[in-house]
């Protein structure tokens, strides 16, 4: 066995693992304990709608106001609401 053909070895290992680690990494923001959800939790304890657009893109901005809305409105009612 060659000196490189260990090495292209270690370097293929590394770079699978790099690459089936980092999805999780990557997909955080996206977990309920990330920023996103975290935000909206605080958006929603606060009344105020402001505090998750930052994480908004300008075109659905809308689209969240009414989606906000309908959870404050039904908020405090039950799991039925």
């Amino acid at each position: 066995m060659s000196r490189w053909t260990g090495f292209g070895g270690v370097a293929a290992l590394v770079m699978i693992l790099v690459l089936t680690t980092a999805g999780s990494a990557l997909a955080h923001c996206d977990t309920l304990d990330g920023p996103v959800v975290t935000l909206a939790r605080q958006a929603l304890d606060k009344g105020d709608v402001k505090v998750i657009l930052p994480w908004v893109a300008a075109d659905q901005e809308g689209e969240i106001r009414k989606a906000f809305d309908l959870a404050m409105a039904v908020r405090g009612e039950g799991e039925k609401a």
